[in-house]
């Protein structure tokens, strides 16, 4: 039987790529928060992360992006800002910040 059109064993080149760009966004987003100002609300360069992000994945794989490095700090990976991690982060004083992204 001709299996030919339903692409078993190709790989898009676009889908690899973003398989590898996506992830390392989230971890330079959570690189960019090492660096922040402690304040009430602190001052980091988190923001700085998520336009990279946005600028050069675009707005869908940015998003996922965003939502990757959210993920890992809701299950616990200190990646806040101020090393933060955990659920109360994300309901807490910056949650707004986060999900404001």
């Amino acid at each position: 039987m001709d299996k030919k059109g339903l692409g078993e064993g190709k790989v898009n080149k676009r889908s690899a790529v973003a398989f590898v760009t996506v992830p390392l966004f989230a971890v330079v987003i959570a690189l960019c928060s090492v660096i922040s100002v402690p304040f009430t609300v602190p001052f980091s360069l988190q923001s700085l992360g998520v336009f990279f992000a946005l600028c050069f994945l675009g707005g869908r794989s940015g998003t996922l992006s965003l939502l990757i490095y959210l993920a890992l700090g809701a299950v616990g990976f200190p990646v806040f800002s101020g090393g933060g991690a955990g659920i109360g982060v994300l309901f807490g004083f910056t949650g707004g910040y986060l999900f404001g992204w």
